[in-house]
Parts: structure tokens; C-alpha cells; sequence
């Protein structure tokens, strides 16, 4: 019988969450029974480059330190992303044997059909609206588990995502791997009753309904702050809020 854990993030703090989901990446490996794992989360405001990328090449970076973004980077490939608390982000996490992208982009899409929003997954992975693209995904796997983890914008500050993911020309170098620029739209324009704590609900509903999970396990604060205290969970946390492993 598969296991479902569930675990919502009550930190804002981008290191934090990386560190965390990491950590539920690394944590059930070693387990005989399956489990499958829903992270919700969402942060302060940041920028998240791919693991292969050049700050330099994805960000204004005056804008970002005049803003207060603070800069991160991920595991995963793909592009930069900006985070606020207006955007939502989710991780799958299930084991190698029934690590299934497109399953899980059916999670999310029949999530959003309660909402009346009908969308759809692109070739660059992304998940778009008429067009218009609210999702951002990336994935990752070893020989025990796979990770898939994207955005969702519901209120972002547009405004804030485009001055600072807008390039200055003479401040590009030719290294690290440009991000896909794409049209984006808030899902809160197409229905305002789109809430985050609504969408987690559906969305944690959905898992559960498309993975036949029958024991969940929900991680409450407590269970989230032991974790932190894990010597692996500090290692990781340490590692994503490095310079070195930022910048370099």
C-alpha cells in the first residue's frame, strides 16, 4: 500500500524550502514502501535560477539588491523564476517507479478545473492558459526517486517579476543557459475565488484522488521543525544560502 506524505511549508525563507524539499527527496530512499510525497510552499520575495545558469544572464541584479529579492539557486535545470507570496509552489515527489510527469501535470490541471480555469502542458514543460503561461516545471531523479516541482502564479507582482528578470544588454556574458522568456498571466485574473489555501486543498485532494493513496500522513509544524534539526536538513541549508553555491 502506498503512502502519501503531506507537507505544507510554514516558512517564507527560499533556503528554508530548498533545503526541505531536498530533504523529502533524500528522506524515503532507503524505505521499503512507496511513499509519495505533496510539498506546498511559498516565499519571500526571490529569484530561483537552474542549477546550470549565470545570475548575471537571468537578472537585473541592481534591481534585485535595490528591491531586497534575494537570490537562490536550485537543483534542477530550467529557468529563473521570481517568488512572492503571490505565486504558489508545489513538489512531487514519488518513487522511480512511478515517477509519471504527466500524471502529475493532471493533478494540477484537474485541480484548476474546479475553478472553471481549463489549461494545458506545453513542449517547454511549462502549463499555459489560452496561451498564456501560469506554470513553470523542472524535474530531477536518482535511481530511487523522482522530483518535479513547478510554479503557479495566483497574485504575482508582474511588475516586480519583469524588472527583475529584465536583462541590462551590457551586462550579459556569454555563459550559463538563458531562460525561456514567455507570456504569463495570474490565475487570480481569470477567477478570483482562486485562493491559495483553496488551491492547496484541491490540489492535496487531487494527489490523493490520482495516486489512490490510502495512509496519509500529514507533517504539521512540529514534525517540520524535527526535521530541520537533522544534521542532513542543516547541511543542505547551509549549502543553498553559500555564495559559492549561488554565484559560482
Amino acid at each position: 500500500m502506498s503512502k502519501m506524505i503531506y507537507v505544507r511549508s510554514p516558512s517564507n525563507d527560499i533556503f528554508f524550502n530548498l533545503a526541505l524539499e531536498r530533504y523529502l527527496f533524500k528522506r524515503f530512499e532507503n524505505e521499503t514502501e512507496k511513499y509519495f510525497v505533496l510539498f506546498l510552499w511559498q516565499n519571500d520575495k526571490c529569484v530561483v535560477i537552474g542549477r546550470n545558469q549565470n545570475p548575471y544572464n537571468q537578472c537585473n541584479i541592481e534591481e534585485l539588491r535595490k528591491n531586497e529579492v534575494t537570490l537562490s539557486r536550485r537543483e534542477t535545470g530550467g529557468g529563473a523564476v521570481f517568488h512572492d507570496f503571490g505565486n504558489l509552489c508545489f513538489s512531487f515527489i514519488s518513487p522511480k517507479s512511478d515517477y509519471d510527469i504527466e500524471r502529475n501535470i493532471r493533478v494540477i490541471v484537474d485541480s484548476l478545473k474546479s475553478f472553471n480555469v481549463f489549461s494545458e502542458f506545453s513542449d517547454r514543460k511549462d502549463i499555459l492558459v489560452n496561451g498564456l503561461k501560469f506554470s513553470g516545471n523542472a524535474f530531477h531523479s536518482n535511481q530511487h526517486y523522482g522530483l518535479h516541482h513547478g510554479t503557479i502564479l495566483l497574485n504575482t507582482d508582474l511588475d516586480m517579476l519583469d524588472k527583475i528578470l529584465t536583462v541590462t544588454q551590457e551586462k550579459v556574458e556569454p555563459k550559463g543557459i538563458d531562460s525561456v522568456r514567455s507570456r504569463v498571466v495570474n490565475l487570480s485574473n481569470l477567477n478570483y475565488e482562486i485562493s491559495t489555501d483553496a488551491l492547496c486543498n484541491r490540489i492535496r485532494e487531487q494527489f490523493i484522488c490520482e495516486y489512490q493513496c490510502k495512509d496519509i500522513i500529514q507533517y504539521d509544524e512540529n514534525d517540520i521543525m524535527e526535521a530541520a534539526e537533522d544534521t542532513i536538513f542543516k547541511d543542505l541549508y547551509t549549502q543553498y544560502k553559500s555564495d559559492s553555491w549561488i554565484w559560482e
